[in-house]
């Protein structure tokens, strides 16, 4: 029991730091109560843990860089942009300079992009 509570402290706190600066929704709720949210959960026999993290990006066609395609650019709050390449964009959302708001996680694959530094996502959700 302790060490499940210590468990999912770690991977809030991981959570936490690896998306600094960006909305971020994490909410603990018991095992009687129902979490409605757009973004993944993730539950457990004693309660339930829902992380909900949306950003809003503007898609760019990177097809002219060397191994780019379809991208999302993000704007740092420090000024700093970060590109996003997604392993798959559906077809209605590749428009040049479309504003979606999105969720996403992190890819474990290889950047193909070899011109634009940008990391690896899957898209999780697309709200609009």
């Amino acid at each position: 029991m302790l060490n499940k509570l210590i468990i999912s402290a770690l991977v809030i706190s991981s959570v936490s730091a690896c998306h600094n600066g960006k909305k971020d929704e994490t909410q603990i709720i018991s095992s009687v109560e129902t979490a409605h949210t757009d973004g993944a959960s993730d539950s457990s026999e004693n309660g339930a843990v829902a992380l909900q993290m949306n950003y809003t990006g503007v898609v760019r066609d990177m097809s002219k860089a060397e191994g780019c395609g379809w991208m999302i650019q993000i704007d740092e709050e420090d000024g700093t942009k970060l590109f996003l390449e997604p392993l798959s964009l559906p077809a209605e959302y590749q428009v040049e300079g479309k504003v979606i708001e999105f969720a996403y996680t992190n890819s474990r694959r290889q950047s193909t992009c070899t011109t634009i530094p940008s990391r690896p996502i899957t898209i999780d959700n697309i709200l609009n």
